[in-house]
């Protein structure tokens, strides 16, 4: 039930090509995105003290979200209303591992939350697997109806191409 998406087979030339497709049922406004992490467990590199971080640590959230971890072409991903979006943007991703994070922006409501539960305030999983590459997003503190497609979120791998 780990909610990553591993590109560490990519050489260091190598770049994978992505398209995002994204739905929305849901009340509240969500924004998605996806961070870098060093391992399986969601630790994350301290921008300031090169250190690992790992979830549930009180600064795990600043360091996730710092701008060295977002990955900037995958970020403030939304809808403002339901409905689906397949975007014919290519990005490219290079060798790593990236998670899912998702911000609500609802005013009184707002906080983010990762694919990480110890992470998570209420310390519950707001994400679901629904495939390889796609992951459902459950918005409300405490679970909520936990039919996790209040945003959904899908990579669509196209090719690999050296970098240059």
């Amino acid at each position: 039930d780990v909610q990553i998406v591993d590109l560490s087979d990519l050489s260091a030339e190598e770049r994978s090509l992505v398209k995002v497709n994204l739905s929305r049922d849901a009340n509240y406004t969500v924004q998605a995105g996806f961070y870098s992490v060093a391992d399986v467990q969601g630790s994350v590199v301290d921008p300031i003290t090169g250190e690992l971080i790992s979830p549930g640590d009180d600064t795990y959230e600043r360091a996730a979200m710092s701008s060295e971890n977002i990955i900037s072409q995958l970020n403030d991903l939304s809808l403002n209303e339901n409905g689906v979006l397949n975007d014919d943007q290519v990005h490219e991703l290079s060798k790593g591992m990236i998670a899912p994070y998702a911000r609500i922006l609802e005013p009184g409501l707002e906080r983010t939350y990762f694919s990480f539960s110890e992470a998570n305030p209420d310390k519950i999983n707001h994400f679901a697997q629904l495939s390889p590459n796609s992951f459902g997003i459950e918005d409300t503190l405490g679970g909520g109806d936990q039919d996790y497609n209040d945003l959904t979120v899908s990579l669509e791998f196209l090719d690999v191409m050296r970098a240059g």
